[in-house]
C-alpha cells in the first residue's frame, strides 16, 4: 500500500467543546523515494554487519544489495579483513568471526592506550581495548545426509561428531572459500561465507594406485574469468611413485589431469595473487606458483630464510600492500619481511622489513601477515598465541597484543576480502546447484558452539621469551569497537 503525502489534523473536543488535542498524521516521503545512486553510496560505507541489517529493513534495499553491480562496487572498494576460525580438534564449530572495526576511530584508541601505557604513575590495567564480535557466517557441514540420524539435544542443539563434520580452510580468493577434507586434505566444497551459499567439487576419480591428495589450492584467472581448484597427490604403478596434478573449472563436472609437477615434500601456506596460486616449498626451499591461466607450474628461488629454522612453525605467507610476502621469525630474536616482485619476468625477493625482536621478548611461533592499517602499523596474527600483533614503528611502542576471548579451542586467522557476489555468477556459466547454509540445519546451534567473541588488547609481563611463558591478561572491561 502506498504511503500517503498529505498531511492531516484531527482536533478532538471534551464535554464543553474544547478542544483537548490535536494529533497529527503526516506521511512524508518514504526511503525508497532517495535515488538508488546515493542509497548504494550509503551501503557502500557500512560494514558487513550494517549490511546485514539493511537487507532486512525493506524490499528496495534487499533488492539493490542482491543485486550483481552492487557485488561488484563493494568488492572494488572493499578492504582486506582478518576471518577467524575456531580450530584444533576438540570443538566442531561452523561460525566465522570477521574482523571489521572502524578503522580510524580503532586506530586512535590504540594511540589513546600507547599515550596512557607510558603516562607514569598510571596503572596499566585501567584502559584497555575491546573489539565484541557477534557472528553471523557459518559455514557448511559435512556429511550433511547423516544428520537426520543424529540427535538434536536440548534447545534445538545438534550433538554432532567432528570428524564426520568438520572441514579445513585451504585458503580465501576473491572473498571465496576453499573447504578440504581435514583428514586428506581434499578440496571438495567452495563457499561464499557472506552470502551463506556453496557449491559441491566432483568427486575424485577412483583410479587405482591414489595416494591420498597432499597439497591443494584455489584461484581465479581475471582473463578467462575462471574460478579453479589445484590439487596434488601421489600415484603408485608397479615401477615408481608419480607426483600428480589435477585441476578443476569451478562449475565443471570433471577434473583434468595436469602433464608437469615440480616435485617437493612439503607444500605450504597457498596462496592467491594476481591469477597464481602460490606455496612454499620446504624439500627443495623454494616457491611454486601455478598460473590459473595457463595451468601450468613454475618454481622459482625463495627469499634466504634462515635454513636452520623449520619453516613449519617459522614462516608464513600472504599478501602485503599489493605484493606477495614472506615472513620468518627466527628464534624470538629477528623477525624479516619479504616481498615479491616481477621484474621482466623474473621474481625478485627484497626485504622490506627486519624487525629486532630480542628486546621485546616477542611471542614465538610464525607470524601471518594480514594487512597494513592506515597508520602504516603492521597488523599480523601469532601462531602460537592466537592473539593479534601490531607494529608500529620502533620510536612508537614496537608492537601491541590483541588476545582473542571467548573461544574454548585454538584459533586461526584467514587474510579475506568480503564479498556480496553469488556464487552463481561464478560458476562461468554452468548450471550447477548453489545450496545454502541456512536451507538446512542453519538456524539449530551445535554442542558448545558461541555466537559472540571479543578482542581485548592486554599488557605484556616481561618474563621469559619462553614458549610456555604467559602474557598478563587485563580483566577491565576496556572501550568497546
Amino acid at each position: 500500500m502506498k504511503r500517503r503525502r498529505n498531511s492531516t489534523a484531527k482536533r478532538k473536543r471534551n464535554e464543553r467543546g474544547e478542544i483537548s488535542h490535536i494529533r497529527i498524521n503526516y506521511s512524508g516521503p518514504s526511503f525508497s523515494d532517495l535515488p538508488n545512486t546515493i542509497l548504494v553510496n550509503i551501503l557502500l560505507r557500512l560494514p558487513i554487519k550494517r549490511i546485514f541489517v539493511c537487507k532486512s529493513v525493506c524490499k528496495t534495499l534487499y533488492d539493490l544489495i542482491s543485486d550483481p553491480e552492487f557485488a561488484k562496487l563493494h568488492f572494488d572498494q572493499s578492504e582486506v579483513y582478518p576471518l577467524l576460525r575456531p580450530s584444533g580438534f576438540t570443538l566442531l564449530s561452523r561460525m566465522l568471526y570477521l574482523v571489521q572495526p572502524d578503522q580510524d576511530d580503532f586506530e586512535r584508541k590504540l594511540d589513546m592506550f600507547y599515550d596512557f601505557e607510558n603516562n607514569d604513575g598510571m596503572s596499566h590495567g585501567s584502559l584497555s581495548i575491546k573489539i565484541n564480535l557477534d557472528s553471523k557466517l557459518k559455514l557448511p557441514l559435512r556429511n550433511i545426509e547423516m544428520i537426520d540420524k543424529e540427535a538434536v539435544g536440548s534447545e534445538n542443539c545438534l550433538k554432532l561428531n567432528m570428524k564426520n563434520h568438520n572441514y579445513k580452510i585451504v585458503n580465501s580468493c576473491n572473498g571465496l572459500l576453499c573447504l578440504s577434507n581435514p583428514s586428506d586434505n581434499d578440496p571438495v566444497i567452495v563457499c561464499n561465507p557472506v552470502t551463506g551459499e556453496f557449491i559441491n567439487l566432483p568427486e575424485v576419480r577412483t583410479v587405482k594406485g591414489v595416494h591420498m591428495p597432499l597439497e591443494c589450492g584455489f584461484g581465479f584467472s581475471p582473463v578467462t574469468n575462471q574460478y579453479k581448484v589445484i590439487k596434488m597427490f601421489t600415484r603408485w604403478t608397479e615401477h615408481e611413485i608419480l607426483m600428480v596434478a589435477e585441476v578443476h573449472v569451478l562449475g565443471t563436472e570433471t577434473w583434468k589431469d595436469l602433464p608437469f609437477f615440480p616435485k617437493s615434500t612439503q607444500k605450504l601456506f597457498p596462496t592467491y595473487f594476481n591469477g597464481c596460486v602460490y606455496w612454499i616449498s620446504s624439500v627443495p626451499r623454494s616457491v611454486i606458483s601455478f598460473d590459473i591461466e595457463k595451468e601450468c607450474f613454475k618454481s622459482s628461488t625463495a627469499p634466504p630464510c634462515e635454513e636452520k629454522y623449520d619453516i613449519v612453525s617459522r614462516v608464513s605467507m600472504g599478501v602485503l600492500g599489493g605484493k606477495l610476502c614472506i615472513t620468518g621469525a627466527f628464534d624470538c630474536d629477528h623477525m624479516d619481511v619479504w616481498t615479491m616482485e616481477d621484474r621482466g619476468g623474473k621474481k625478485v625477493w627484497s626485504k622490506m622489513l627486519s624487525i629486532n625482536m630480542d628486546g621485546d621478548r616477542w611471542p614465538r611461533g610464525s607470524y601471518q601477515p594480514i594487512k597494513y592499517l592506515n597508520n602504516g602499523a603492521l597488523l599480523m596474527f601469532n601462531s602460537h598465541k592466537h592473539a593479534f600483533i601490531i607494529y608500529d614503528e620502533p620510536n612508537k611502542c614496537g608492537f601491541r597484543y590483541l588476545k582473542v576471548r571467548g573461544m574454548e579451542s585454538k584459533v586461526e586467522a584467514i587474510s579475506h576480502i568480503p564479498t556480496f557476489l553469488s556464487l552463481k555468477h561464478a560458476l562461468s556459466g554452468h548450471n550447477m546447484p548453489v545450496l545454502n547454509v541456512k536451507s538446512r540445519c542453519g538456524e539449530l546451534k551445535l554442542h558448545k558452539e558461541k555466537k559472540g567473541i571479543s578482542i581485548v588488547q592486554e599488557i605484556r609481563e616481561l618474563e621469559t621469551g619462553s614458549e610456555d611463558s604467559e602474557l598478563y591478561e587485563d580483566d577491565s572491561e576496556g572501550m568497546d569497537l
